[in-house]
């Protein structure tokens, strides 16, 4: 039986991909699309040089060691890792986050 229905596919930024940032950030657009960020503002996300295209397996990105089950992050959902606390919200996407997010 072919495991497909469980992978997700998406943009990892640059940082994140070389493991010189940590994942704090996981977009859910509302096209399906999935963004997996390093959630700093110091990169264009149009530059795809600094993206990678990934396929997460499975429960969780191995690797990455989260406690949340990426593909049950629904539509149009945000989840970031608290710097401090190093836990995981999810949260709904604004209308303004949902403009930028198709307009990448």
């Amino acid at each position: 039986m072919s495991d497909h229905k469980h992978e997700i596919h998406g943009i990892m930024c640059g940082h994140v991909h070389t493991k010189e940032r940590p994942l704090r950030l996981i977009e859910h657009g509302p096209e399906g699309q999935w963004d997996f960020m390093c959630g700093e503002t110091d990169h264009d996300t149009h530059e795809a040089v600094d993206a990678a295209v990934v396929v997460c397996k499975g429960r969780a990105m191995t690797g990455y060691l989260l406690p949340l089950k990426v593909q049950e992050l629904p539509a149009n959902h945000i989840a970031e890792l608290n710097a401090h606390t190093e836990s995981w919200s999810v949260r709904e996407m604004t209308a303004e986050e949902i403009t930028e997010f198709n307009e990448d």
